[in-house]
């Protein structure tokens, strides 16, 4: 059964923070699967060439207009977007990939790779996007989780 759906919208101010989102989970289940997506997974437009530039230029290009000249060849960039997971502030796990779906299952016997299995039951829980790298202007998100009794 579903318990929580969250559709967002993020964009390059988001790259390199934690967006925190707390979940009201009040009953007790036996497995949670968490299943997010985003749109786009990679960007080639003025938001990812400006960042391959100034990458450029930080690391090392020695001018402006060779940064300017060299960034086409590093495009597409990828918008990077994991999840972790925590209970009562205790950290669950993450897995940290590229991928634009995921699918997290949780139990208390076993949990998908990069995860800790735990008793789903009532507590304070967060999710975290750890939003590695955005590149896009908009980068829709999409946070579904289920549950079974």
């Amino acid at each position: 059964m579903k318990i929580f759906e969250l559709d967002l919208k993020l964009g390059e101010y988001d790259t390199q923070t934690n967006v925190k989102i707390p979940l009201g989970i009040r009953n007790k289940y036996s497995e949670l699967v968490i299943y997010f997506t985003y749109s786009p997974n990679n960007s080639k437009d003025d938001i990812a060439r400006r960042q391959v530039e100034d990458a450029l230029i930080k690391y090392d290009v020695a001018n402006y207009v060779r940064a300017k000249l060299l960034a086409s060849n590093y495009l597409p960039v990828d918008n990077v977007i994991t999840l972790s997971l925590s209970k009562n502030g205790t950290y669950l796990g993450a897995h940290h990939n590229k991928s634009n779906k995921q699918e997290i299952t949780i139990n208390n016997k076993k949990a998908s790779f990069g995860f800790w299995p735990v008793e789903i039951e009532p507590a304070d829980w967060e999710l975290q996007l750890n939003c590695h790298c955005i590149v896009s202007r908009v980068v829709e998100a999409n946070i579904r989780i289920e549950a079974t009794l």
